[in-house]
């Protein structure tokens, strides 16, 4: 009958004990409410946390940003500022409630991005300290990483339901973020720069060269033996492999036999330059010389009358910086005379 008396009262104990760190088991609830956030806290559905201390910290750097206290009715709020939105951190918030009952949860950056429309963003398990009662009963206080159903003393259903779909949205989105950055596209390469040395290719030609000079926006090239200059933006450099299979020998060579035959065909071996102005003739001049130069003849005649003599001074002037050019003279008197230069070229 003793020990009966005995086990009686040792169950009653367990019973009340639980009773009492049930009873003091803390909770938090937040949400966004307009442009602030409602904190309410409480040890269960009638009764509120009175003068409880909220800390709210930025969960990046761990600094504590604002500190209060909750009323009577155990809410406090506090503004969701420009400066707490512009920053894209979450906030972690801290109720402490004496005797060593507190409880954290997060408020997510992207609900503080959109205040203005009320939405439930926070419940966590509450932190309750062991007591004696409790590890007699063979209960291991809750934690903060439990599931939420194991803090419904304080919450109804629906709201322990509110709150596990928007736990369940936030790792959705989470997913769907690290998704779309592992599915961006990299960069394009950046195209490489024009310098001396590099193998490039024109805009709109199929022809490639080599970059011998570089002077601000303009470039010297040789394609082949000619030596041009060019704007740097109409060049494209190419690679090494690009550059080989555009100038393998039996191209090259192909291109310029067709070319040199078709010249050879259509080329007169005089030019008449008269009524020209002297800067128009003597384009005029240095083309056909250059052409008479590639087919491979040995002399020409440019017929440019006799006048006051300049625009045959002009002439002459430029034929004595061609190195190719042997002889640069009159035609015979019953040809034409000094109104015709006859010019030889150097046969190799």
């Amino acid at each position: 009958m003793r020990m009966f008396r005995l086990w009686c009262m040792a169950l009653c104990l367990v019973f009340a004990g639980a009773s009492f760190a049930s009873a003091h088991r803390v909770n938090i609830f937040a949400f966004v409410d307009g442009d602030a956030v409602q904190v309410e806290c409480g040890f269960n559905r009638s009764q509120k946390v009175k003068q409880g201390t909220v800390e709210v910290f930025d969960a990046t750097t761990g600094v504590l940003l604002l500190q209060g206290t909750t009323d009577d009715n155990g809410v406090f709020r506090f503004p969701v500022t420009a400066e707490l939105r512009e920053a894209g951190h979450d906030l972690n918030l801290r109720i402490i409630a004496g005797e060593g009952h507190q409880n954290d949860w997060t408020v997510a950056a992207d609900e503080l991005a959109s205040s203005g429309t009320p939405k439930a963003v926070a419940v966590a398990a509450a932190e309750v300290p062991a007591t004696s009662a409790s590890l007699v009963a063979g209960q291991a206080a809750p934690s903060a990483a439990a599931p939420v159903a194991a803090v419904s003393g304080g919450a109804t259903p629906a709201e322990i339901e509110r709150i596990e779909r928007r736990r369940q949205r936030r790792i959705e989105r989470k997913t769907q973020r690290g998704e779309a950055q592992a599915a961006a596209a990299p960069e394009p390469p950046k195209p490489r720069e024009v310098e001396t040395g590099s193998k490039v290719r024109m805009a709109g030609q199929d022809m490639v060269g080599v970059v011998q000079s570089v002077k601000g926006k303009k470039v010297q090239v040789a394609f082949g033996q000619i030596l041009t200059t060019v704007d740097k933006k109409l060049l494209t450099v190419v690679s090494n492999s690009e550059f080989r299979e555009a100038t393998r020998p039996q191209t090259a060579r192909t291109v310029v036999s067709v070319d040199i035959s078709a010249r050879k065909l259509n080329f007169r071996d005089h030019i008449d330059v008269r009524g020209m102005r002297a800067a128009e003739a003597l384009d005029a001049v240095q083309d056909f010389v250059d052409d008479a130069l590639m087919v491979g003849v040995g002399a020409v005649s440019i017929l440019h009358g006799k006048g006051t003599g300049a625009l045959k001074e002009e002439i002459r002037r430029y034929l004595r910086t061609v190195p190719e050019v042997e002889s640069a003279k009159d035609e015979h008197a019953d040809r034409g005379g000094a109104g015709i230069t006859i010019v030889t070229f150097k046969m190799d």
